[in-house]
């Protein structure tokens, strides 16, 4: 954490910092688009997706967050958005997908 002259910078802060100002502007330099911890790598064959998820045990001292890692087929992805009209486009973090 950082002083400021009237207040000290909480770890959420340097976590949304970290996001905006480090870490997104980098992984669009690679070819990711995305924001706010959730991004895609273009490919017309498959989903590559990279996510950034806080915990929800966080205070203003520490925080916790998790990198998820995603990549499947879109030709599987439509095959279980066909079977399962609820699910998203996009495959998100919460779709868990196994084989």
């Amino acid at each position: 954490m950082q002083r400021s002259a009237s207040r000290m910078t909480t770890a959420q802060e340097e976590y949304a910092r970290l996001l905006k100002d480090y870490l997104g502007p980098r992984l669009r330099s690679l070819g990711f688009q995305g924001s706010s911890g959730r991004y895609a790598l273009k490919d017309e064959r498959v989903w590559r997706l990279l996510g950034f998820q806080k915990s929800t045990t966080n205070t203003q001292d520490r925080v916790r967050f998790y990198i998820n890692l995603n990549k499947i087929e879109r030709q599987t992805w439509a095959r279980m958005r066909d079977a399962s009209p609820h699910l998203s486009d996009t495959p998100q973090r919460e779709h868990r997908v196994r084989r």
